[in-house]
């Protein structure tokens, strides 16, 4: 007879909680690095036979599982919510601990939102849903709730696999990992390290794409625009640029407006973010192009005039043109790695 085994799956990443912000009923998305996580997750789990697939209704956990290939056959769960943390929503560990220095979730619970027992009663309540029969169950929650379902399953039961985005365990052992107020400095260091790897990690790709790319492109300005008598730009301007446009970015990548067409096929999200970043890029270069008219002592109407005659815009044009097929082949490039997956792209490349 199959026994039964529970996966464990924290949603992917947040803002809040890359910065270490207590997010219980907040409903915030993931990011773009957390829909990333979500999408390998699938790889891990598509093998395995489902009796039963739960998730937390907040959207950081339901979009997890969707990409995760589990949403057609998820039920929604009200008991798989985040902890209620009350009056110390959306602040840091050391936030709090400047308010109440002997804080401990776990023993105090959190003040005006549930106590231990509270969350205790609706783990045990989840518990006795999951534990209706043999088989594999995956639930979709949240940190601090799936540790509290963790322990009150191995208070009186074994056969608990735990599963959090980006690794796979070798048996199904519970890894406790306890907060000590005294090293709070310590970690919070050391959380600040790997936000930063992570956010390196994240932009470098786009960052050398478009170095390469503005390198080309400024190499054409540079051939043109002095015969036209307009000023070029460095290679340090053009590395700068480069990082400031790949951030901005993969910012606006999370915005709602950038993402209209998400639901439908792929070539109206290429068009349409093409279309976004084409746009914003021919402000900024309007921009950078008239900065040195804004400072002469004319009035406006004069430097709009000044500026208009002396640009070229033939050549502005023509440039243009080529920032617009530079971000067709970057947003087409990025849309089907992640529709793919960068795992499968790099075997395809790379042969591993």
């Amino acid at each position: 007879m199959q026994e039964l085994e529970v996966y464990l799956c924290r949603h992917g990443e947040t803002d809040w909680a890359r910065f270490g912000k207590h997010t219980g009923r907040t409903d915030v998305p993931l990011t773009e690095h957390g829909k990333l996580e979500s999408k390998q997750l699938a790889q891990r789990l598509r093998k395995v036979q489902w009796r039963q697939v739960v998730t937390s209704p907040l959207q950081r956990a339901a979009e997890t599982c969707e990409l995760a290939g589990l949403g057609k056959d998820a039920m929604r769960d009200p008991d798989a919510m985040e902890w209620d943390y009350g009056q110390y929503e959306g602040l840091t560990l050391t936030e709090i601990c400047k308010k109440n220095a002997s804080w401990d979730l776990f023993k105090d619970g959190a003040p005006g939102g549930e106590s231990v027992q509270q969350i205790s009663a609706r783990a045990d309540r989840l518990l006795q849903k999951l534990c209706a029969g043999p088989g594999n169950v995956a639930l979709f929650s949240h940190g601090h709730f799936l540790h509290v379902l963790a322990a009150r399953w191995v208070a009186g039961r074994t056969g608990l696999v735990l599963l959090p985005l980006g690794r796979l365990p070798q048996h199904p052992r519970l890894r406790a990992r306890q907060t000590r107020h005294q090293t709070l400095e310590r970690e919070s260091l050391m959380k600040l390290l790997q936000w930063m790897k992570a956010q390196f990690l994240h932009v470098f790709p786009v960052f050398v794409f478009f170095v390469l790319m503005f390198g080309i492109i400024n190499a054409t300005e540079t051939f043109l625009f002095r015969r036209a008598g307009m000023h070029t730009f460095s290679f340090l301007y053009i590395v700068v640029v480069a990082g400031v446009i790949a951030k901005v970015i993969l910012v606006l990548d999370n915005l709602p407006i950038v993402n209209l067409f998400s639901n439908q096929p792929l070539i109206f999200t290429t068009l349409w973010k093409t279309l976004v970043y084409w746009v914003i890029n021919l402000c900024v270069r309007l921009g950078i192009r008239f900065t040195p008219f804004l400072f002469s002592g004319e009035k406006f109407a004069s430097k709009l005039q000044a500026f208009y005659q002396h640009m070229d815009w033939t050549l502005f044009a023509a440039v243009q043109a080529w920032y617009l097929m530079l971000f067709f082949l970057f947003v087409v490039s990025r849309e089907l790695i992640l529709a793919i997956g960068p795992a499968k792209v790099r075997k395809l490349f790379f042969g591993r």
